[in-house]
């Protein structure tokens, strides 16, 4: 070594990369037609260092929704994704990071429809037209 040079010595340390892992947490598993399914999962960063990665939600193997989300190392990350019910039967709803995901089965049934006596205000509607009916029965007594 020459007068006025320094020595540097370095040290690396390796860091595992990010790792996202995925987990669903809450879902309804049976709805009706037409019925609004929530998926709400948490991704958890394994990983020594932050990361970003989209997040994909799909349905069937086909792609509905996706996020991008940065999380920082041993951190997690919570969200929901909606998904609108068309077709009666079992149904795979998946949530995917770069690195894993899960998936559920939601069960679709056919709408029931509402038997006529169901109908909001029938039963309103039928004493309206019986205390109709008593009126003009009554009425027709008097005369």
């Amino acid at each position: 070594m020459m007068d006025g040079d320094k020595e540097i010595t370095a040290w690396f340390e390796e860091h595992e990369p990010a790792y996202f892992e995925v987990e669903i947490t809450d879902y309804d598993d049976e709805v009706e037609e037409g019925d609004t399914v929530t998926v709400e999962f948490t991704v958890e960063n394994t990983g020594e260092l932050e990361g970003t990665q989209e997040i994909v939600f799909s349905v069937e193997g086909s792609e509905e929704d996706r996020r991008e989300v940065t999380i920082e190392a041993d951190g997690d990350y919570s969200g929901e994704f909606n998904w609108e019910s068309e077709d009666e039967g079992d149904h795979e709803l998946e949530v995917a990071s770069e690195d894993t995901s899960d998936s559920v089965t939601v069960t679709v049934e056919e709408e029931e429809e509402d038997e006529w006596w169901e109908i909001p205000g029938f039963t309103t509607l039928l004493l309206l037209l019986g205390a109709v009916i008593a009126v003009a029965i009554y009425h027709k007594k008097e005369q």
